[in-house]
């Protein structure tokens, strides 16, 4: 069934392995925590009105892919201890109007010069185009999920709150399917090791959606995911154990990179690894460090 919407934390958070892994494209991190934002930030949301415009509504759609890797030596996992690492895979789609579909309307009336301008019909934006086939350059994201699955959602408090990284930004899906692959390596200790193949556990539809509010400082950004295989009769358990429900909901958050590790272990992604943002959105969506006893990093 459908469930409710869970509090996504993006947190500053490493899980790579001692050895080396092979990389796909150039990374991006992307770091976020969902439960530190004060409210009312007034500086803030000056900086973003008189910037980027907020658009409420679908602003992506596409397709979503969620994957997980057994540990060295394993060829299956039958439990979440078997697992090494969870992925969640977004393909965008274009709208239908920037890919020149035909959700187009000619304007009646008007001289000759205003007959040729088109015009795009309410929703076109939020419509994806016909899904182009033979290519292997698609834009997309792959995100690590860390505590290898999604949180319950009849779970409460700090349960219901994870974090995930975006490890790889890029549009080669033939060199990302090489990179999820199965290798092998060598150890002084233990000789040959082999690493598995990242195994496809479930795949559908994803939107992200802009919910305006009253307050600017209550907007929330939703990603929203239906699936298409396996159906809701087909889910098992290894669906049950990462957490992947046939439809679910979930509060999008980004960390400001300059701040430092969260947490009792404080954990965190190296320097070189975070998000590098320009000035103008580190400014819009984190404020100006330093004032009204904020950090000197901002939000």
């Amino acid at each position: 069934g459908e469930k409710r919407k869970d509090t996504v934390e993006e947190e500053n958070k490493d899980e790579e392995p001692s050895r080396k892994k092979a990389k796909t494209e150039d990374e991006v991190e992307v770091v976020g925590e969902a439960d530190e934002r004060p409210e009312g930030e007034e500086l803030g949301i000056q900086s973003i009105q008189a910037g980027h415009m907020y658009e409420t509504g679908t602003i992506e759609r596409g397709h979503i892919y969620f994957f997980y890797r057994p540990k060295v030596e394993l060829e299956e996992a039958h439990s979440v201890d078997d697992v090494q690492r969870f992925y969640m895979l977004l393909v965008p789609r274009p709208p239908l109007f920037a890919a020149g579909g035909p959700e187009v309307a000619t304007k009646e009336g008007g001289d000759e010069e205003e007959q040729e301008m088109t015009l795009i019909q309410e929703g076109a934006d939020a419509v994806p185009a016909e899904e182009p086939t033979g290519k292997t350059k698609k834009r997309f994201r792959l995100i690590v999920v860390g505590k290898k699955g999604l949180p319950d959602p009849e779970a409460k408090g700090r349960s219901r709150v994870f974090w995930g990284t975006v490890s790889t930004v890029g549009e080669d899906l033939k060199k990302l399917e090489e990179g999820l692959g199965e290798s092998s390596y060598e150890t002084k200790t233990r000789g040959t090791r082999h690493q598995g193949s990242a195994r496809l556990a479930a795949r559908g539809a994803y939107a992200i959606v802009n919910v305006e509010a009253a307050m600017p400082s209550k907007r929330e950004t939703h990603l929203g995911y239906h699936l298409s295989h396996p159906s809701g009769d087909e889910l098992g358990e290894v669906q049950d154990a990462l957490g992947i429900h046939q439809a679910s909901s979930f509060v999008l958050q980004v960390k400001n990179p300059l701040a430092p590790p969260t947490g009792p272990a404080q954990i965190g992604l190296p320097k070189w690894r975070r998000a590098h943002y320009p000035e103008d959105i580190m400014q819009e969506v984190f404020g100006t460090g330093g004032r009204r006893g904020r950090e000197s990093y901002g939000l």
